[in-house]
């Protein structure tokens, strides 16, 4: 597909075609400063960055701006460097080119630059595994906080899977592990993600498998860490804490078209930091929820044990959300945890297993690494969530057990010791 247009005695030319990701980076060095941007049909000012070629004014070379794997084409790219040349006093400017359409990229027209779809064969299937998968009820779904580690080839992944690829097309090949029917989406907890980005991952994955999606930090920080990563905002008051319309529009509105039916929850996770009143966040926290688009099914996850209180347990009830238990630091047991919690709250029942209480993260994570076997089995915590999900499936409540590699060492291999802890029950 070619769009052109001519502004200034510029022309902007674009095309979509697949290249491999060294030729979109270097296949030019544009010498000129002009960045061509795109707008949605109607003149809207909103720009789609995961849909734009870039020629970059900094680096001088042509790049590509988001995670779609359309690079423009060399001839293009010449085109766009020769008018830029022949136009340079009026390419110093950024020139704004207002397109009527641009179409999505299924409807593109396919070229002969288009390479095969890249897959991550799964690792073999252990008859043993796939006796014990049968054996658990459908209503139980385990799966791992995120998937793209390279230590899982063997056990999750063929032994050849190149690592660098597990993050974008992995899934496939974990969906077809006999016991992972669900994950964790932790990457979103970071940076807010667009709604492409859930499509491609429910792409990967059969129609009963299940997300756990973390929810944008901002949402659940009342106030920017001590960290580099935060720059100036460093210790200084978070505007978006517990603000309905930015979780509306930076999570809920991303991930529920995205991913559709295959989403299982919203996670606001809430780290360590000082909340106040315990009762004046329950009610903050309760309008939030109250707040937030309905029919979408929200879980909370609290790191701060003072937290924990009858006030909270009130505010999930009233506005429909779920407790997400978690094994951490120095959270309560899981069980006691679930004491506090009344029924509501904990249909479905979510299970976190994070890392063995009293544990530090990075001490674990430093023990621990590749993350391919147990290094430290936690009986006791296993024994609980065994229990606890045991208990909720004999009062037909689903269950959700999503774990991190700093729980034992490795997170496909607790799953596998953990289901057949619970099978027997």
């Amino acid at each position: 597909m070619r769009l052109a247009h001519t502004i200034a005695d510029v022309h902007v030319i674009a095309v979509r075609v697949a290249l491999p990701k060294a030729t979109r980076i270097h296949a030019l060095e544009a010498r000129s400063h002009i960045t061509p941007i795109y707008e949605a049909a109607g003149g809207s000012d909103r720009v789609d960055r995961t849909q734009q070629p870039i020629v970059a004014r900094a680096s001088k070379r042509l790049t590509w701006r988001g995670r779609a794997r359309f690079g423009p084409n060399l001839d293009t790219a010449l085109a766009i460097h020769r008018n830029a040349s022949a136009n340079q006093a009026c390419c110093r400017n950024r020139i704004r080119a207002k397109l009527p359409k641009i179409l999505p990229v299924k409807e593109a027209q396919p070229t002969l630059f288009e390479l095969p779809a890249r897959v991550i064969e799964p690792a073999a299937v252990d008859p043993a595994l796939q006796a014990v998968s049968a054996s658990l009820s459908p209503a139980l779904r385990l799966g791992t906080m995120s998937w793209s580690f390279a230590g899982w080839r063997g056990l999750v992944y063929g032994h050849d899977a190149e690592p660098k690829l597990l993050a974008e097309a992995g899934l496939t090949a974990y969906s077809r592990h006999p016991l992972l029917r669900s994950v964790e989406v932790d990457r979103s907890f970071y940076d807010p993600l667009p709604e492409q980005y859930f499509a491609d991952l429910a792409r990967q994955v059969p129609e009963d498998f299940r997300f756990l999606v973390k929810a944008h930090e901002e949402c659940t920080l009342s106030r920017f860490p001590k960290h580099a990563r935060y720059g100036k905002r460093q210790a200084e008051p978070n505007p978006r804490f517990l603000d309905p319309s930015y979780a509306e529009g930076a999570v809920v509105g991303a991930c529920v078209p995205g991913l559709g039916t295959k989403l299982a929850a919203i996670l606001f996770q809430f780290p360590p930091q000082d909340a106040g009143d315990p009762r004046a966040f329950a009610d903050r926290l309760q309008a939030f929820l109250e707040r937030l688009p309905r029919g979408v099914p929200y879980a909370v996850e609290l790191r701060n044990a003072e937290l924990l209180t009858p006030a909270y347990a009130r505010a999930l009830t009233a506005s429909g959300a779920l407790h997400a238990h978690n094994a951490w630091g120095t959270m309560p047991s899981l069980l006691a945890q679930a004491r506090l919690i009344p029924p509501p709250a904990r249909r479905p029942l979510i299970v976190r297993w994070l890392m063995p209480r009293g544990a530090e993260y990075e001490a674990q994570r430093s023990r621990f690494l590749p993350f391919d076997r147990l290094v430290e089995p936690d009986l006791p915590t296993r024994t609980e969530i065994a229990t606890l999900v045991s208990k909720a499936l004999a009062h037909d409540v689903p269950a959700f057990v999503l774990v991190n590699n700093k729980a034992e060492g490795c997170a496909p291999a607790s799953i596998v010791e953990l289901a057949r802890a619970i099978a027997p029950r």
